[in-house]
């Protein structure tokens, strides 16, 4: 599509809206895929622990996961970053949050 810049579909539901603070990609194990992170913003609230994956292939979207961990981040305004190899994703906020957790880039756990 689109002179091999791919096609882009937008698609949005008025009952819920969806927010995240922060979001990156990684390169998944097998050097084609792709895993999509980000955390949940939980505006007005102000706090959450959600982090969602997607797993992106030549084929499209194939797998969507949430995790719950990690502590609460009060600011929504955070930041995720991957070690170079990516076998670590660490989590910081605006103000108070530092987190490290291992990262298996084959299986998203």
């Amino acid at each position: 599509m689109n002179g091999g810049l791919g096609l882009l579909l937008l698609k949005y539901s008025t009952s819920k809206l969806a927010m995240v603070d922060c979001i990156n990609a990684v390169k998944h194990g097998n050097g084609r895929d792709w895993w999509l992170i980000f955390r949940k913003s939980d505006v007005p609230t102000f706090g959450s622990t959600t982090i969602g994956t997607y797993l992106i292939t030549p084929t499209g979207i194939q797998k969507f996961s949430i995790q719950s961990i990690g502590v609460q981040n009060r600011t929504n305004l955070g930041h995720i970053s991957f070690s170079p190899n990516a076998d670590k994703m660490a989590f910081c906020n605006l103000t108070d949050v530092v987190e490290l957790f291992d990262f298996n880039r084959c299986a998203n756990t």
